[in-house]
């Protein structure tokens, strides 16, 4: 298995005046959606979710770094035949969807979907499930592909 390199830093400046802004990132599914597929009630095979979710981050990274992009489409693609489960597909295609799109934002949605993915299933993690419903909770965005 290939592990993708970093390949970007920021310097983050103690001063909050010149602390980068960035839009948050965008995922193919709510985050709620993307729990509901990875989390104790969704696809039970979580090996599977970490290997196909790491691939596809890894074919992601490749194609960034300008490789064919085709091999690593049909690599990507092929992670959707390792289970016809519904969670799992409802998980697999919308990401296929944004590699495929052949565009850099749902390349990039696709990437981010798959890491928080690979997150979520983290024995330790204390971030999901979150909390919905609460007004203070900001859905992130989603890329839905050109119509």
């Amino acid at each position: 298995m290939t592990i993708a390199q970093k390949t970007r830093f920021t310097v983050i400046s103690g001063d909050k005046k010149h602390l980068p802004l960035r839009a948050p990132a965008a995922l193919v599914m709510t985050e709620r959606e993307l729990w509901d597929s990875v989390g104790p009630d969704g696809f039970q095979d979580k090996d599977t979710i970490f290997f196909s979710m790491t691939a596809i981050y890894a074919a992601c990274v490749f194609i960034e770094q300008g490789k064919p992009r085709e091999p690593l489409i049909r690599r990507i693609m092929a992670m959707s035949l390792l289970s016809d489960d519904p969670n799992y597909q409802r998980l697999v295609s919308p990401i296929i969807a944004g590699v495929e799109s052949g565009q850099r934002e749902g390349l990039i949605a696709a990437q981010h979907t798959a890491l928080c993915a690979a997150l979520m299933l983290a024995r330790d993690q204390q971030i999901w499930p979150r909390d919905w419903d609460s007004d203070s909770y900001k859905p992130n965005p989603v890329w839905t592909p050109p119509a």
